[in-house]
């Protein structure tokens, strides 16, 4: 790449998302003092960082941990036996955020409906971290936040408010939940050290909002 094409290139990957999202919801929350609307991006912000934590939690050496059921079993066969290059690449989409998340806190995924309700689904899980145990709260924070965020980002033609008084709280817990993350030494293994203390710094200054 040359320098005038690298110049004008924005270049980040799933750690230092992370880092951005959370310095981008921090920032919008400080600005919603004034303007209101500013609530919506630090929401959105907040999720891609919950979001892109359990990726880089979840996501091992052949970063097939975040995959969706069956895909991270196809690349892990394709990975191992495609050395004469005759098998077709298989796809690469994100587990549900929901399903990351069940990943990430129990170390298993089960249906959650139909004749197979209950039973578990295989996964790939390539990372080998141990569940992160998480309170019933957490998960309430958690569901408030995905649904708040789906909202904002699925906007149908009509109105919409949202009480704010609680999204600190809701952020904090959230920031919580990163830090055991970023505590269990995997998912932000590859950020520079100045990278590691930023985030750890943004993550105590969100979790004082409690």
């Amino acid at each position: 790449m040359d320098r005038d094409m690298a110049e004008n290139c924005f270049h980040t990957d799933e750690q230092r998302d992370v880092l951005h999202s959370l310095r981008h919801a921090a920032v919008c929350m400080k600005a919603a003092s004034s303007h209101p609307e500013m609530w919506k991006w630090s929401v959105i912000a907040m999720h891609n960082a919950v979001q892109g934590a359990m990726v880089c939690h979840l996501s091992g050496t052949m970063q097939l941990g975040a995959l969706m059921e069956g895909l991270g079993e196809e690349w892990h066969a394709f990975l191992q036996h495609d050395r004469d290059h005759t098998l077709k690449e298989p796809s690469t989409k994100l587990a549900a955020v929901w399903v990351l998340f069940e990943r990430v806190t129990s170390g298993k995924q089960v249906h959650k409906r139909g004749l197979k309700k209950g039973q578990e689904i295989s996964w790939v899980n390539d990372s080998r971290q141990e569940p992160l145990n998480v309170q019933e709260d957490v998960k309430t924070a958690f569901k408030a936040l995905i649904n708040l965020r789906n909202n904002l980002v699925h906007f149908t033609p009509r109105g919409w408010s949202i009480e704010t008084s609680g999204l600190p709280v809701m952020f904090a817990r959230r920031a919580r939940f990163i830090a055991r993350i970023e505590a269990a030494g995997w998912a932000f293994r590859h950020l520079e050290a100045s990278e590691r203390d930023a985030l750890n710094t943004m993550l105590c200054d969100m979790m004082s909002l409690s």
